[in-house]
């Protein structure tokens, strides 16, 4: 299914888009108006909804092959002496190359640590292509960690991603949250939701949260707006 590992695995059903749906949809030109049938920040099930709406649309998914793993890259190209004759003859500073990719059916379940990628065993096939382009992304494998003394604490503890927590827990308890980041910030937002007594973030460095219409000011200011 279209939509990456960060939507479709990463994401809680509560999570929201946390930067305005204008900015962020797949039909993101000038021929192309905003999606009228999503809201402001989208959830994630409308963000999926739209990801899989203008893939048919394009009629990309004939051509998609989903839980692949690339094994290899290999360069095809021309001798040097071939390469020279073909840039001097076209004029350009850039020569022709193919690259052949040896691809692995898997299922779907690796997590991409180590050598654990849900192979299914199928033999590997080559394909060749006339371009690359790798996203690997940053979010791929979460940071896990145990905290010394977690076994003693006697209540609820969660990375809270992935849809691996009950946030009815929250209610009327007081909350800490670990980090300040983006998925910190998303907690902090829905555990309010789900009416918790109060939240704590604990962090290492604060960062600037705001509404996002201030972060609009700031950013369209000429001169540096004062606090």
């Amino acid at each position: 299914d279209v939509g990456g590992t960060s939507w479709w695995d990463q994401a809680n059903a509560t999570s929201k888009l946390q930067t305005e749906l204008g900015v962020y949809h797949l039909q993101y030109d000038e021929d192309n108006p905003v999606p009228k049938n999503m809201t402001t920040w989208p959830t994630r099930d409308e963000l999926l909804a739209h990801f899989e709406e203008v893939a048919e649309e394009y009629g990309i998914m004939p051509y998609t092959k989903m839980c692949t793993n690339v094994k290899t890259i290999a360069i095809e190209a021309g001798t040097r002496k071939e390469q020279d004759a073909e840039m001097a003859r076209l004029r350009r500073t850039f020569a022709t190359q193919t690259y052949k990719l040896q691809l692995e059916p898997t299922d779907g379940t690796g997590d991409g640590r180590g050598d654990f990628i849900g192979a299914t065993g199928e033999p590997c096939y080559e394909v060749d292509h006339s371009a690359v382009i790798m996203y690997p992304g940053n979010l791929t494998i979460p940071r896990r960690f145990q905290y010394k003394g977690e076994e003693e604490f006697g209540g609820s503890i969660a990375y809270a991603i992935c849809n691996d927590f009950d946030y009815n827990e929250v209610t009327g308890q007081d909350v800490a949250i670990v980090g300040h980041g983006a998925f910190g910030v998303e907690n902090l937002r829905t555990c309010l939701e789900y009416s918790a007594k109060k939240v704590y973030i604990i962090c290492r460095r604060k960062n600037l949260s705001c509404p996002r219409v201030t972060s609009w000011y700031c950013n369209q200011a000429a001169n540096a707006v004062s606090a």
